[in-house]
C-alpha cells in the first residue's frame, strides 16, 4: 500500500540551517549530543548547520523520527517543506515508517 500526503508547502523565510539550529536548541542539545541522537558525527552536524553540506530528505526524516517531532509543530512542517518542496510527503523518500490506525470513538472522547 502506497501512502502519500499532500500538503501546502510553507513560504520559507529563512535558510534550512537556521531551522536546524532551532531544532537543536529546542532539544537542549549541543552539536555532539544532537549528532549522537541522530546516529551521525558531530562534524556532519556542524557542516549542515553552516551550509557546507546539503541536507538530504532522509536526514530530515531521521530528525523528525529520532526527535519525535510533532506534526502539530510548524517547525516540523518547515522541515518537510525543505524536504518535499513539491508538497508531496512520501514516507519512503524521507526514510520514515508510517503506521496508521483507525480512530475509535474512545480516541475522540479523550480529546474532548
Amino acid at each position: 500500500m502506497k501512502f502519500t500526503l499532500h500538503f501546502k508547502p510553507l513560504l520559507l523565510r529563512r535558510p534550512i540551517t537556521e531551522a536546524l539550529k532551532e531544532i537543536r536548541a529546542r532539544s537542549g542539545l549541543n552539536q555532539a549530543e544532537f549528532a549522537k541522537k541522530l546516529d551521525t558525527a558531530q562534524a556532519i552536524v556542524s557542516k549542515l548547520e553552516h551550509g557546507h553540506r546539503p541536507l538530504q530528505p532522509q536526514f530530515i526524516g531521521r530528525i523528525i523520527a529520532k526527535l519525535e517531532l510533532s506534526f502539530e509543530d510548524s517547525l516540523t512542517w518547515e522541515l518537510l517543506t525543505y524536504a518535499c518542496p513539491d508538497g508531496v510527503l512520501d514516507p519512503k523518500r524521507l526514510g520514515l515508517k508510517v503506521s496508521i490506525s483507525p480512530r475509535t470513538s474512545e480516541d475522540q472522547d479523550e480529546k474532548s
